[in-house]
């Protein structure tokens, strides 16, 4: 923590936010990834010392990180205000600060270092992708789901287009059941514990997610239909995994 005393973080602009707070809360979190960085530069020291550097593929990810502030709130999905919210205490939410982590592979030979996929992958493509890295057959039956993005980390074609399908419940110091659908585009969330507070971003022209495109439709309708498509890729998603949210209300 002494490293970052100095250090003038950048404070999200946000109505009634607590700077001081926010400042401390992000110097820490600073300090955090920084004993990070360090720990897994043991592990790659390691690898070179033992001569397993060159046969030995690395994926690094982590869980989610915090807001620090963006949005109004700290931590993530589970999200508590750090300034004040008609929602209560906490701030239930399906945002990109909240989802998006951190995903980094050394893959020797093969990865060139400073390579960028930029394409949307989920945590669950890896056990494929491991699968596709290793030459290893998927196993006759297995009921497994995401995809192997193994051939966009070799260079090749690979589908960019694709959806995203999220979910979160949160029971403890609060209610809410949120379903979430996401393309390179658009970002649907719809929150089935209340009516009428779904979330719609256009993620190209509003990438931090700062203009809410579902009130504009409930005033004014859809005339290009996005909303439509999206809430049937949304259905069509928890469907294929049974989810109760389809007839349960809450």
């Amino acid at each position: 923590m002494e490293h970052y005393l100095n250090v003038d973080p950048a404070i999200p602009s946000f109505p009634g936010i607590d700077r001081a707070k926010v400042k401390k809360s992000t110097l820490e979190y600073y300090a955090s990834i920084s004993s990070v960085d360090r720990n897994i530069g043991r592990l790659l020291d390691y690898l070179k010392e033992s001569g397993l550097e060159k046969n030995t593929i690395v994926l690094f990810t982590s869980d989610h990180g915090y807001n620090e502030g963006r949005h109004g709130v700290n931590t993530k999905g589970n999200g508590h205000w750090m300034a004040g919210g008609v929602w209560g205490p906490k701030r239930p939410n399906m945002w990109d600060t909240s989802i998006s982590i951190p995903m980094a592979i050394r893959w020797p030979g093969v990865v060139k270092p400073g390579t960028r996929v930029d394409t949307m992958v989920s945590n669950l493509d890896m056990f494929r992708t491991v699968l596709g890295m290793t030459g290893v057959e998927m196993p006759d039956g297995a009921r497994v789901y995401g995809m192997d993005f193994s051939p966009a980390l070799r260079g090749e074609a690979f589908e960019k287009d694709r959806v995203l399908f999220g979910q979160y419940d949160l029971h403890n110091n609060g209610l809410a059941y949120m379903r979430m659908i996401r393309t390179s585009k658009y970002k649907y969330v719809r929150f089935f514990h209340a009516k009428n507070i779904d979330e719609l971003y256009d993620l190209e022209a509003d990438p931090d997610e700062q203009n809410n495109l579902f009130r504009r439709i409930m005033r004014e309708g859809d005339p290009e239909g996005v909303l439509g498509r999206l809430k049937g890729m949304l259905e069509e998603n928890m469907r294929a995994i049974d989810d109760p949210l389809l007839t349960d209300s809450y």
